[in-house]
């Protein structure tokens, strides 16, 4: 039988993470003068398809990204960030890559002072925290792979192989999904529901 992938291409969220700081930056009409990606842990091939994805699209626009090695740990990542910034004032955008330096940007910015938009971010991944900043603007946007939908398709596509030898010839992507302000309550209604 045929192989395929089911689940989310990682540098195709990075790029749309870079995408989506760029437009908020030309609706706020400001510029991003440089930009921070910071990696939690280093080697991990998805978040460095995250990071490659991201560097990608603004690159191409002439911004700087900076790579910043972090941890998991919240309070130490909030201040390497916090270094960072004031290493770099005119950094502007951070594209976090999930949950945890999500949670260490906003323990970053909230120490600061920060009014949304201030320094443009995006993520990965989903929490309260982060549907909580969306709504309230902080966040332009996180990347869902929709971990729901991976698992019901290949448990369909394998019952489907296994009953009638049915495959598909390409993979399925089920993200990058865009979890934004205009979707960000029915998303986290569902994953209340445990249907996300």
């Amino acid at each position: 039988p045929s192989h395929f992938y089911v689940g989310a291409s990682e540098f195709k969220g990075g790029q749309s993470n870079g995408r989506a700081l760029l437009a908020a930056a030309a609706d706020a009409d400001v510029e991003i003068e440089r930009a921070v990606c910071p990696i939690q842990e280093l080697g991990h091939t998805g978040l460095e398809a995250r990071v490659s994805g991201f560097r990608d699209v603004l690159e191409a626009e002439g911004v700087e990204v900076d790579g910043l090695t972090i941890s998991n740990d919240v309070e130490e990542a909030a201040g390497l960030l916090a270094d960072y910034f004031l290493a770099h004032p005119e950094s502007n955008a951070i594209a976090t890559l999930g949950p945890l330096p999500a949670d260490a940007f906003y323990l970053y910015a909230d120490d600061r002072g920060l009014e949304p938009g201030e320094i443009l971010h995006a993520t990965h991944d989903t929490s309260p925290a982060i549907f909580e900043r969306i709504a309230a603007g902080f966040t332009v946007q996180a990347i869902d792979q929709q971990p729901y939908l991976q698992g019901y398709l290949t448990v369909a596509f394998l019952f489907l192989n296994r009953e009638f030898g049915l495959s598909l010839a390409s993979d399925i992507l089920t993200g990058p999904f865009v979890i934004d302000e205009d979707n960000v309550e029915q998303i986290a209604r569902l994953v209340d529901a445990g249907v996300r």
